[in-house]
């Protein structure tokens, strides 16, 4: 099992007059994150506004390749979270099994109160594959008299989204 964690600082949210929220520290475990399972993800807030930000809803936007897991909520609130106050938001959250190795954008709609309206914020995900495969998809030729000296042709296919570097045969 690893961890990553991932400083973000910012982009703050206006919450109404003086409430401002700092996003900061995302960790998620494990790492890399891979198709198929799910995995824990934990974000920072900070009001660093001069007034509290009361009723803060913070809500997984389920997007793909991402979807609440179900073992914990979706949608978090905090009554009032008041100036230079911290908390810390976790989520655990399912990759779909179809998605492709790559760097996604996690997405967490914010907003410091019911009236006000909902930002967007985005964390990079990276996604990767279990583990390297390779598969011969030919050879030529398809017999060999034995005791005699022969070329042989192999053909290799990567059939999954991972790189792969360095192969050894």
């Amino acid at each position: 099992t690893y961890a990553y964690e991932y400083n973000v600082s910012g982009p703050y949210f206006q919450g109404g007059q003086n409430a401002e929220l700092r996003f900061d520290n995302l960790k998620y475990e494990p790492y890399p994150v891979t198709p198929g399972d799910h995995f824990e993800v934990w974000i920072k807030v900070t009001n660093i506004g001069e007034i509290e930000a009361p009723k803060a809803i913070f809500e997984l936007v389920e997007e793909f390749p991402f979807s609440n897991y179900g073992t914990l909520e979706k949608r978090l609130e905090y009554p009032n979270l008041n100036p230079g106050a911290s908390i810390i938001l976790k989520f655990d959250i399912y990759v779909d099994p179809s998605s492709v190795e790559s760097i996604h954008k996690l997405k967490i709609k914010t907003r410091a109160s019911e009236s006000s309206f909902p930002i967007i914020h985005e964390f990079p995900i990276d996604i990767r594959t279990r583990g390297a495969l390779i598969a011969i998809s030919s050879v030529e030729p398809e017999s060999i008299i034995p005791g005699k000296k022969t070329e042989v042709k192999f053909t290799f296919t990567n059939p999954t989204s991972s790189i792969i570097k360095e192969i050894t045969i």
